[in-house]
């Protein structure tokens, strides 16, 4: 699940998006209840504000989620035992990426954060994201280890996801965001990790 950055100051809007992402995780979990009921197993994977609505969509399923892998979480990091505990315990794995590189999250969850805080007032104030710092340690199962990418990679916050076919072009190294296809796929099979 993508959350899309289409606003024309996204720093300004993000505070008011958290209710829109919430409302479309339930919206998302009652489909799944209703449609894919008799699916053998439901993952799923999320960019940025996408993890607020995969959380609340595992929240509110009906049975648990067997995956779920979250890529630069724009979330608080202790959200996955405070806010979204009932997430964590519907949940069989948790994966998450997470970069101190990710400028986005350094600089505009900063700003946009206290301003979502006076709008829902469900966690901690002034904490990093999620994508970020990764969760408080010692983090306990569901949720793997480890998350957090070496600074030496330079991972941003659009490095996760391949870029749009207008830019894509030839390119010398294999992009970073194979990488993170990698992740989430292990993910998805219950693999062990073996990046970051």
């Amino acid at each position: 699940m993508l959350w899309p950055g289409d606003y024309w100051l996204p720093v300004i809007n993000y505070p008011f998006e958290g209710s829109v992402a919430m409302d479309c995780g339930r919206r998302l979990a009652a489909c799944c209840d209703r449609w894919f009921a008799g699916a053998q197993s439901l993952c799923f994977a999320s960019h940025s504000l996408g993890a607020r609505l995969v959380l609340e969509a595992v929240k509110n399923l009906s049975h648990p989620a067997r995956a779920v892998c979250l890529t630069a979480a724009a979330v608080n990091m202790d959200c996955l035992t405070t806010e979204y505990a009932g997430s964590t315990s519907n949940a069989s794995q948790i994966n998450l990426l997470a970069s101190k590189k990710d400028l986005v999250l350094k600089v505009a969850f900063r700003i946009g954060d206290p301003i979502s805080d006076l709008l829902h007032d469900d966690h901690r104030q002034f904490e990093t994201a999620l994508g970020y710092s990764g969760p408080p340690v010692p983090a306990m199962p569901p949720i793997a280890f480890p998350w957090q990418i070496s600074e030496t990679e330079h991972f941003g916050h659009g490095d996760y996801l391949p870029p749009g076919a207008a830019v894509q072009g030839a390119q010398a190294v294999p992009p970073k965001w194979r990488r993170t296809a990698e992740f989430m796929l292990r993910s998805f099979h219950g693999q062990p990790q073996v990046w970051p």
